[in-house]
């Protein structure tokens, strides 16, 4: 997984597997760690679709994700970093 931060503090988490079977996701964060849009990729095509909020437990589990990150997301704008896992 990659992250990235934005100058405003939200942040965004780039090739997030295992949420969505044979996928990557994409999703942007505030900075306070909500959730504010997340689409994804099927790993062997090049089709990107939005996940909308029909997908419930998909965004729910990307929004603990969040508030999982939003830490190391201050601690990387203090510090000038960005990560990848």
């Amino acid at each position: 997984m990659q992250m990235f931060t934005f100058q405003d503090g939200g942040f965004v988490l780039h090739k997030i597997a295992g949420v969505i079977h044979g996928a990557n996701i994409s999703a942007w964060y505030s900075p306070d760690g909500a959730l504010l849009n997340a689409e994804y990729r099927i790993v062997r095509g090049n089709t990107v679709r939005p996940i909308p909020a029909r997908m419930r437990l998909v965004r729910e589990e990307l929004q603990r994700k969040g508030a999982l990150h939003k830490q190391i997301v201050a601690n990387s704008i203090n510090n000038g970093l960005t990560f990848e896992e």
